[in-house]
């Protein structure tokens, strides 16, 4: 079986220099990357196992840019 799941994140900056997309898109990454749960279990005792785990940003949606007449 397999699964698609979407993950919305927005940050906000608390402190500190202002860090570029890259960087902060780069620890989102890591950390979801790290989060595999790995084993399931279900409530009719089957047993499942992640059997791929991928993690990848999608673009940034491209804005339209209006002409004023």
């Amino acid at each position: 079986m397999k699964f698609t799941f979407v993950v919305e994140v927005e940050v906000e900056r608390e402190r500190g220099k202002f860090a570029t997309r890259d960087e902060i898109s780069g620890q989102i990454q890591s950390t979801l990357e790290e989060a595999d749960p790995g084993q399931y279990e279900t409530e009719n005792q089957g047993d499942y196992a992640t059997a791929s785990w991928d993690v990848n940003e999608q673009d940034k949606p491209q804005t339209k840019s209006r002409r004023r007449a």
